[in-house]
C-alpha cells in the first residue's frame, strides 16, 4: 500500500509538473523579453494575469538584428541564414522588417506556446512512442533528436516566429554536416559536434534558461529512477544541444529539486538549499535581505520587481535561476502567484516561467492538488498535453 500511494504522488505531482512547464510559457509570451517592465503595465492596462495575445510592437525588441543563421546578434559575417529556409520557414519576413519593435511571436494567440514548449510536446510523443520498444536510453536519445529535426523543418508544425541561439546554431552546423537524417548518423553528427564545442570559448548564448525547457519532459518521464541515473539521461540531451560546462551544474540542481519534490519534499526547502548554492557565501545574507524587502513592502510584486532587478532579469543562467528559485521559495504553495509574479517581473520570463510552474505543479501536485481549471483550459496545447502526459 505504501508503495502503491508513493506512485500515486509521484504521478500527480508529474502530471501538474508537465501542465505547468506549459502554462508558465504560455501566459508570459505576450511579454517576454520586456526589459522595460513598466511597458507591460501600459501595454496591458495593468499588469498581466491571463493568457494574453501579444501585441505587435514589442518595446525592447532585438529580432531584426539577431543573427538568421548562428548564435546571438548579427555579427555582419553574412553566414547563411537557416531562418526561412532549413526552420521557421515563413517566418524570416518578421526577422527582416525595418521595425525596431516587431514581437518575437508575431501572430500569436492568447493561451498559445513558444517554440520550446512546442520542442517539448514533441519529445513527449517520442517518449511515449519508445515505451515499451526495448531501447536503452541512447536509442531513445537517437529518436528523440530525429523527430526533432523532422518536427523543425516541417514547414508549418508550429506557430512561433523565434528561434534561440541553440536551435539557430545546431542548425546552421547541420545544413554544413549534410543534413544527416538517419538516426545513427544525426546522433554521431550531434555528439561529436558537442564534443568539439566543448573545447572551444563558451558561448553565452548557450547558458541560459531556455536550456532547461525542452529535456524537462525527459526528466519527468524517467524520475521515478534514483537521480543519478536521471541525471545521466537528461545530460545525454543537454549535451548535445547546450555544450557548455556552465549549465551543467544549475541543470543537475534542477532535476534534483524536482526529484526530490515529485516525491512529497517541500519545495520551499529544497529552492533554499539550491538558492545558497547559487549565491554562495553571501547567500544567506541575500535571502534575508530579500524577504525582508518582501515583509516590508506593501505591494508584493513590486518588492518582487526589485529583487529581481538586483539579481538580473536577463536569460543567462548565473540571475535567471536565482530569480526563479526565490519566486518558487516563496510561492512553493501557490501556483497562480509564483506564476503571475514571474510574468510580471519581465525579462526572460517565458523560459524561466516554464521552470518556475514546472517545480510549482509539481509541489502542489505531490500533495493532491491540481492547477486551477482556467489555466489548463485556457492553454491551446492542454488537450494535446493531456493526451501525452505519462501514465
Amino acid at each position: 500500500m505504501a508503495v502503491a500511494a508513493e506512485t500515486s504522488v509521484i504521478r500527480n505531482a508529474v502530471n501538474q509538473a508537465i501542465k505547468g512547464l506549459f502554462i508558465g510559457d504560455s501566459v508570459a509570451m505576450p511579454v517576454h523579453w520586456y526589459y522595460d517592465v513598466p511597458a507591460i503595465k501600459r501595454d496591458f492596462g495593468g499588469w498581466i494575469y491571463k493568457y494574453e495575445a501579444p501585441k505587435n510592437d514589442h518595446p525592447t525588441s532585438i529580432l531584426r538584428v539577431s543573427n538568421k543563421g548562428g548564435s546571438g546578434r548579427d555579427d555582419g559575417s553574412q553566414a547563411p541564414s537557416v531562418i526561412g529556409t532549413v526552420i521557421l520557414h515563413d517566418k524570416l519576413r518578421a526577422w527582416s522588417e525595418e521595425s525596431k519593435h516587431t514581437h518575437y511571436h508575431q501572430g500569436m494567440e492568447a493561451g498559445d506556446n513558444t517554440l520550446n514548449c512546442h520542442c517539448a510536446l514533441q519529445i513527449m510523443r517520442t517518449l511515449q512512442n519508445c515505451t515499451g520498444k526495448g531501447y536503452n536510453d541512447a536509442e531513445v536519445m537517437k529518436q528523440v533528436f530525429t523527430d526533432y529535426v523532422d518536427f523543425m523543418t516541417t514547414p508549418e508544425s508550429h506557430n512561433d516566429t523565434y528561434a534561440e541561439s541553440w536551435h539557430r546554431m545546431l542548425f546552421a552546423d547541420w545544413v554544413v554536416a549534410g543534413k544527416p537524417t538517419d538516426k545513427d548518423e544525426l546522433y554521431s553528427f550531434l555528439t561529436k559536434r558537442s564534443e568539439v564545442i566543448y573545447k572551444q570559448p563558451p558561448d553565452k548564448q548557450l547558458v541560459v534558461i531556455g536550456g532547461f525547457v525542452v529535456p524537462t519532459p525527459i526528466i519527468l518521464h524517467y524520475i521515478d529512477r534514483p537521480l543519478a541515473e536521471v541525471i545521466k539521461v537528461a545530460e545525454l540531451f543537454l549535451r548535445c544541444t547546450h555544450p557548455v560546462s556552465g549549465i551543467l551544474e544549475p541543470f543537475y540542481l534542477y532535476i534534483g529539486i524536482l526529484h526530490a519534490v515529485v516525491r512529497g519534499a517541500s519545495l520551499r526547502d529544497e529552492a533554499e538549499k539550491a538558492l545558497l548554492e547559487v549565491l554562495g557565501p553571501t547567500g544567506k545574507a541575500m535571502i534575508k535581505k530579500f524577504d525582508s524587502i518582501v515583509q516590508e513592502s506593501n505591494d508584493r510584486l513590486e518588492a518582487f520587481q526589485n529583487i529581481a532587478q538586483q539579481l538580473g532579469i536577463a536569460c543567462y543562467i548565473d540571475s535567471s535561476f536565482a530569480v526563479l528559485l526565490y519566486i518558487v521559495r516563496h510561492f512553493h504553495d501557490d501556483f497562480v502567484g509564483g506564476i503571475l509574479t514571474n510574468v510580471n517581473i519581465g525579462g526572460e520570463n517565458c523560459h524561466r516561467g516554464s521552470v518556475v510552474a514546472t517545480l510549482l505543479g509539481a509541489s502542489i501536485g505531490s500533495k493532491g492538488k491540481t492547477i486551477p481549471d482556467e489555466w489548463t483550459t485556457g492553454l491551446k496545447l492542454n488537450d494535446s498535453v493531456d493526451k501525452l502526459i505519462f501514465k
